[in-house]
């Protein structure tokens, strides 16, 4: 992106240069500062996907960024990606409004799943800082019964450029659900990530049977 973003920026010299107009290149650097890769986590509904999530950032339980105590009708898209400024988190409701939620609070949001489009939340934090490119979606669970979660899976398909795929240990079934997706990514050549979430639910011995 480095480079991209350099050889954008030298064009958009070489037309000035020559009284050549810009406003163009101007507009694509602003994309291209916004741009992330997408990369949603995707599995069955309470699988684990959030306590992923908040294990990868290093939260602990007391200070968790993601509830994981959700129900489907309040469960809706997290995007978190890096930022160098303050923690931020802003709901978008699916009537085109905004509304700015300080962190502290959004540890216990709950959304109505029916109004809410998603929630973008900025993080200053160390794992991110180290992917600032990458915006992870933290995804709706699949057989939630609520038809507003797939239309949500489906909105953010052709717009994801990887996948990181939540079994958990306790539910190792490929549902047709997961599986009908898995069939779509391998189709188009995602690259897929899968993780094994909920090991203490299986033993100590889990990993050692599942390396096996």
């Amino acid at each position: 992106m480095e480079k991209m973003f350099a050889a954008i920026e030298q064009l958009e010299k070489t037309n000035r240069a020559y009284d050549i107009s810009a406003d163009e290149i101007e507009h694509l650097k602003q994309d291209m500062k916004e741009a992330k890769v997408c990369t949603p986590i995707i599995g069955k509904f309470s699988s684990g996907k959030s306590a992923l999530v908040n294990t990868i950032l290093g939260y602990s339980s007391s200070g968790r960024i993601l509830r994981e105590d959700i129900t489907p009708e309040t469960s809706i898209p997290a995007e978190i990606i890096y930022t160098e400024a303050e923690d931020k988190v802003t709901i978008y409701n699916n009537d085109g409004t905004t509304i700015n939620v300080p962190v502290e609070e959004y540890r216990n949001f709950e959304a109505d799943a029916n109004t809410v489009k998603c929630a973008r939340i900025q993080l200053r934090n160390s794992c991110l800082e180290e992917i600032p490119d990458v915006m992870i979606v933290d995804m709706p669970g699949f057989d939630s019964g609520f038809e507003i979660h797939n239309k949500a899976i489906d909105n953010y398909l052709p717009k994801s450029l990887a996948y990181i795929v939540a079994f958990p240990a306790d539910d190792m079934i490929v549902r047709s659900s997961v599986g009908n997706i898995l069939k779509e990514l391998c189709l188009n050549d995602m690259p897929v990530c899968v993780v094994i979430t909920k090991c203490d639910k299986k033993g100590d011995d889990f990993g050692q049977k599942f390396e096996k």
